[in-house]
């Protein structure tokens, strides 16, 4: 019987010692997904924030879009350009609706103040989290600025709109001479 009992504490041991390393292992696979995860939204300059739809507050996960530790839907939307509003509403209406669950939309983001606003557009990919009842809890959001591409864009668009009436309005003179004038 004692050696039965031994056998038991040495096959408990290994078994427990076999499993401390999956999870160790499984710990360091985890963080390096994390860190994979962190580089691939820095670079490409995402900003990851969290509404939280039943204390209808609003935070960052990643970056820092949301100036304060947290703020209220009522806040987030007074930053929204008016002309916007509306179009933010429709967005997380069907994103409640969407069988997709997953939707994006683009407005206008005031990173100023009031007195001087820094209006930036933004490229808004959300998702819904539902809890176990199937119930909306919450919207993960990335969301990219995409003002300095707009810009280059509206620059681009205004030089080859400006050059090519210069070069559809260039009357091209041809004349042909022989050796006797």
């Amino acid at each position: 019987i004692i050696f039965a009992f031994a056998i038991l504490i040495v096959l408990f041991l290994m078994f427990n010692h076999l499993l401390s390393k999956r999870l160790k292992k499984k710990e360091e696979e985890f963080a390096e997904k994390g860190k994979i995860m962190q580089e691939a939204l820095q670079a490409s300059n995402c900003m990851v924030v969290v509404y939280d739809l039943k204390k209808r507050t609003i935070w960052n996960k990643y970056g820092n879009f949301i100036p304060k530790k947290q703020i209220t839907f009522s806040e987030y939307n007074s930053n929204v350009h008016t002309e916007d509003r509306d179009k933010l509403r429709q967005f997380i209406e069907d994103l409640l609706k969407s069988d997709n669950k997953h939707i994006t939309e683009s407005y206008r983001w005031n990173r100023g103040t009031e007195e001087q606003p820094d209006w930036r557009n933004i490229l808004d990919q959300s998702v819904v989290e539902y809890d176990s009842n199937g119930k909306p809890i919450t919207f993960i959001s990335t969301l990219i600025d995409v003002t300095e591409e707009l810009r280059n864009e509206q620059a681009e668009k205004e030089i080859l709109e400006k050059y090519s009436k210069v070069f559809n309005m260039s009357l091209v003179g041809l004349a042909l001479y022989d050796k006797n004038g």
